[in-house]
């Protein structure tokens, strides 16, 4: 929901877009929220929260095709596999900022064992540019969990 307070109340020389995905039967979606709140909601084809090798690269190339047509200034990500995609597409797009927040768990008890030193690898190719992921803090004033990928120097 934060995503929409901040794109509804940007002034009109910002322009923003949510681009969204088909939303998991186990999962809620703040999509009609969004939309009345006056967001523009543009649904990408083949965006799923579950891996599909196909449809994941269909994705990424659709949304690589927007960026080139729309070429925005800032690609912001917060779901993990929809950033990884999103973020990928922006920086073939030559987007020039590319800023991915984590989207709660922070990898601590979420996964098996083995599963965060392959996202913490993946997210260690994926960072071009300060800041390539920006973790949430837990309340406000408190410094987030280190993730090892937080900062580029």
């Amino acid at each position: 929901m934060h995503v929409t307070t901040l794109a509804t109340r940007l002034g009109p020389e910002f322009e923003t877009v949510h681009l969204v995905g088909e939303t998991d039967a186990r999962e809620g979606s703040l999509v009609a929220e969004a939309e009345a709140a006056g967001a523009t909601v543009v649904r990408v084809p083949c965006l799923k929260r579950q891996p599909a090798l196909l449809d994941d690269l269909r994705a990424a190339f659709w949304l690589y095709r927007y960026f080139r047509s729309w070429r925005p200034a800032i690609v912001a990500s917060h779901m993990a596999k929809a950033g990884t995609l999103a973020r990928l597409a922006a920086y073939l797009s030559r987007v020039p900022v590319r800023v991915h927040t984590v989207h709660g768990h922070g990898l601590d008890g979420y996964f098996s064992k083995a599963q965060p030193c392959g996202y913490v690898g993946f997210e260690a190719l994926l960072r071009t540019g300060p800041p390539p992921l920006v973790p949430p803090a837990p309340a406000p004033g408190v410094i987030p969990h280190p993730m090892r990928v937080v900062a580029r120097k």
